[in-house]
């Protein structure tokens, strides 16, 4: 930190410019790289929830059609599990991690943007 303030007091104009510019450009990809971590992380809950209710579906239809009274079981035993638990994934209990996630950033920042370019503007 003391090494970037002292160029930042040696530096001309023009240098200030180029290094405001990399600044920008590095938040932009610094920013982008964590926006598409969010996208991976739920695009996989999406999955795996989509696979909980997959297995729920093959359960159900195999309580239907085997006969098997210990497969029966442990097929009756799934589904009661997945619904008495199913819950989706949270971060620290205060938003679900599903598809819907990265929409809600991205209308939360489209906002604060709004309100930040009614303030300058106004």
């Amino acid at each position: 930190m003391q090494l970037f303030l002292e160029y930042a007091k040696s530096a001309s104009h023009e240098e200030l410019k180029v290094f405001g510019l990399l600044r920008g450009v590095t938040y932009f990809a610094w920013n982008s790289k964590n926006f598409l971590l969010l996208v991976n992380v739920s695009v996989a809950c999406e999955r795996f929830y989509a696979a909980l209710r997959d297995a729920e579906t093959k359960c159900t239809r195999a309580i239907a059609a085997i006969g098997d009274l210990d497969i029966c079981r442990m097929c009756k035993n799934v589904v009661r599990l997945n619904r008495a638990t199913s819950q989706r994934m949270s971060a620290y209990n205060q938003f679900s991690v599903g598809a819907a996630l990265p929409l809600r950033f991205v209308s939360a920042a489209v906002a604060y943007v709004v309100v930040l370019l009614q303030f300058a503007l106004l």
